[in-house]
C-alpha cells in the first residue's frame, strides 16, 4: 500500500478521535497519529517526530517542557553517548576482535555454530549500546562464517546462523539497560512520571537471568531445532593479530565504564553520565578514537530525534489525563483476579506484549508507562513489577516488524518471512507460558 495513502488514514482517524466531546481527545488524537505514524514508518521516524512535535505545541496539547522533555532527559544523553562509544569500538576494530576470536573457538557441531553466534551477541550487548548497530555489525561476519561452513545462501543452515545473529544481539538486550532503544525509554518515562530511577546494576540482576540467559537457551534450542544442518567445510584458523593502539584504548574506556555502570548502586553516578565521560574521552583529540566529523557522518541523529519524541509522548499522555482514562478502561476489561497473584503479572505482561503489536518495541514505554500506576492499584502488583514488566513486552517479538533490527536482517541476508515469524511466534509462546512465570518468581524472590 502507498505509504501516503496509509499517513492520511492515519491523520483521517486522528481528527475523528479529535471531534470527541471530551477534555482528552487532543491528547488522544496526536497519540493515535504518533503512534500510528511511527508504527507503520508512513513517513521517516525523524519527519513524523518534528512534525508531532510542532502539532502538540501549536494545538495547545502540552506545554513545552512537556514535549520537549525527551531532549533534557538523562535517558537521551545515555543514548547519544551510546552511538558515540559504538562507532569507537567499530572503528577501532575491537567487535571485530571479539567475533573472529570467538568464532575460532567454536566446535564443529551446528549446536556449537549457533550457540558461538548467540553469546557474540550477548557479549556485544555490554559493549555496543544500539541494536541496530550491533545487527549492522554481525551481520555480514556471519554471514561469511556461514559461507565458510560451506552453507549455501538460503540453505537451513545459512538461514539459522543469521537467525542467531540478529535475535542474539536483539532479543536478550531488553535486560541490559542501555543496551537497546526501549529500555532506555522506560528509563525515561519511569523517571519522569513517578521518580523511579533505574540503576545499570538492579536492572541486570531483575532481568538478565531470564529473559537474557534462559531466552538466550530458548533461541539457541529452537534455531537448531527448526534449521539444523551439519556443516560441510571446516573453519580454518587464522593467527590472532596484535592488538593495536585504539583496540586497547577502546578496552580500557569500556572496561571503566561497565564497572562504573555494574557499580552505580555504590556511587550514584548515572550511566548516562558514564557513558558521556566515556564518549568525551573517545573523542579526545589526543585520544584519536572517533575522529572530529563522526557526529555527522555515524551517528544517527534520527535515532535520537525519535527517541526524544517517544519519551515526550509517554509525558503528554500522563499530563493530559489520557493515560488515567486508558488505565480505567483497561481495569475494567482486564480479567484481574486475587490482588498480587501470578495471573495478574501474566496479564500484565501480555498487555504489553500486544500493545507492541501495534506501537512496535519502541512505542510501548510512551503508552503503558503512565498507565502503569492505575494497573498497579488494580492488579495488586507494585509499581516496579508493573514497570519492569514492559521488558518482557521488548523482547517478546511476535511478528518482525515490531523490531528495526529484524527487518534489516530480512532485508540483508534475504530471509522468509514465513521462517522468521515462525520461530518468534513459537518463541513467544514459550516466553508466555515458561519465563513469564519464571520472571515473577524471581522478581519475588528478590522482593519486588
Amino acid at each position: 500500500m502507498n505509504q501516503n495513502w496509509v499517513a492520511a488514514g492515519i491523520t483521517l482517524l486522528a481528527l475523528a478521535v479529535a471531534m470527541i466531546p471530551t477534555g482528552w481527545s487532543a491528547a488522544a488524537a496526536i497519540t493515535v497519529w504518533g503512534v500510528g505514524m511511527w508504527a507503520t514508518n508512513a513517513w521517516p521516524p525523524h519527519v513524523t517526530t518534528l512534525a508531532f512535535f510542532l502539532i502538540v505545541i501549536l494545538a495547545g496539547v502540552a506545554p513545552p517542557e512537556i514535549a520537549f522533555a525527551g531532549f533534557r532527559s538523562s535517558a537521551w544523553w545515555l543514548i547519544f553517548t551510546g552511538l558515540i562509544v559504538g562507532v569507537a569500538v567499530m572503528r577501532a576494530g575491537l567487535a571485530e576482535r571479539i567475533v573472529a576470536r570467538m568464532s575460532a573457538a567454536t566446535t564443529g557441531s551446528y549446536l556449537g555454530v549457533i550457540t558461538s553466534i548467540v553469546l557474540i551477541g550477548l557479549v556485544l550487548t555490554f559493549l555496543i549500546p544500539s541494536s541496530m548497530g550491533r545487527t549492522v555489525m554481525l551481520m555480514p561476519i556471519a554471514l561469511a562464517f556461514a559461507e565458510r561452513l560451506g552453507y549455501r545462501s538460503g540453505s537451513s543452515g545459512y538461514t539459522g546462523i543469521a537467525m542467531a545473529a540478529v535475535l542474539g544481539v536483539y532479543l536478550p538486550s531488553a535486560a541490559v539497560l542501555p543496551a537497546n532503544l526501549p529500555n532506555v525509554i522506560l528509563a525515561a518515562s519511569a523517571e519522569s512520571q513517578y521518580g523511579t530511577k533505574l540503576s545499570y546494576a538492579g536492572y541486570l540482576l531483575l532481568h538478565f537471568p531470564v529473559i537474557g540467559l534462559l531466552k538466550a537457551v530458548l533461541m539457541i534450542g529452537l534455531i537448531v531445532a527448526f534449521f539444523h544442518q551439519a556443516p560441510s567445510a571446516a573453519v580454518a584458523k587464522s593467527p590472532t593479530p596484535p592488538w593495536t593502539r585504539k583496540e586497547r584504548m577502546v578496552a580500557i574506556v569500556l572496561g571503566f565504564s561497565v564497572s562504573l555502570w555494574i557499580t552505580d548502586f555504590l556511587h550514584g553516578i548515572s550511566p548516562a553520565w558514564v557513558g558521556l565521560a566515556a564518549a568525551v574521552v573517545c573523542m579526545l583529540p589526543f585520544v584519536g578514537l572517533v575522529q572530529p566529523d563522526a557526529l555527522n557522518k555515524d551517528v544517527s541523529w534520527v535515532a535520537l530525534i525519535h527517541a526524544a519524541g517517544v519519551i515526550g509522548l509517554g509525558g503528554i499522555v500522563a499530563y493530559s489525563g489520557l493515560g488515567g482514562v486508558l488505565g480505567d478502561w483497561l481495569v475494567r476489561v482486564a480479567p484481574f483476579d486475587v490482588s498480587g497473584s501470578l495471573w495478574n503479572f501474566w496479564v500484565v505482561s501480555t498487555i504489553g506484549t500486544l500493545i507492541c503489536l501495534v506501537t512496535t518495541t519502541t512505542g510501548l514505554p510512551a503508552v503503558m508507562t503512565p498507565l502503569s500506576g492505575t494497573l498497579a492499584s488494580a492488579s495488586g502488583l507494585s509499581l516496579d513489577m508493573v514497570l519492569m514488566s514492559q521488558a518482557i513486552g521488548f523482547s517478546n517479538l511476535l511478528f518482525p516488524y515490531e523490531g528495526a533490527p529484524l527487518v534489516f536482517a530480512i532485508t540483508y541476508a534475504s530471509l522468509s518471512m514465513a521462517q522468521v515469524t515462525k520461530v518468534l511466534l513459537v518463541l513467544g509462546v514459550l516466553t508466555i507460558a515458561l519465563l513469564t512465570p519464571l520472571t515473577y518468581w524471581w522478581w519475588t524472590f528478590l522482593g519486588i
